[in-house]
């Protein structure tokens, strides 16, 4: 018989959890770093926008907030130009 792992769970704020995942479909458009006005990011856009949405977080909660939804849209993005390429050279065939 073979023991599996147990997860341990690192994160500990739990309602930050529970708020991410709205929090990241809200937010996610302005995270594109071709999305920008006038040459500066939403960065303020972004953090009234989860301080509105969100108002018991603290400011501190709202910034690791969109710093988790950044590391995760670039982590997507890695992904998919990584998959990208692959795809496009399966269809050329």
């Amino acid at each position: 018989m073979t023991l599996t792992p147990v997860a341990v769970e690192r994160r500990q704020d739990l309602v930050l959890r529970a708020a991410f995942d709205e929090a990241y479909a809200s937010i996610e458009p302005f995270l594109d770093p071709a999305c920008q006005w006038g040459g500066a990011s939403f960065t303020v856009l972004v953090q009234h926008s989860l301080r509105e949405a969100f108002p018991q977080l603290s400011p501190q909660q709202v910034q690791i907030l969109i710093t988790a939804a950044n590391r995760v849209y670039q982590a997507r993005a890695r992904a998919t130009s990584v998959v990208e390429p692959a795809v496009a050279a399966h269809h050329a065939a």
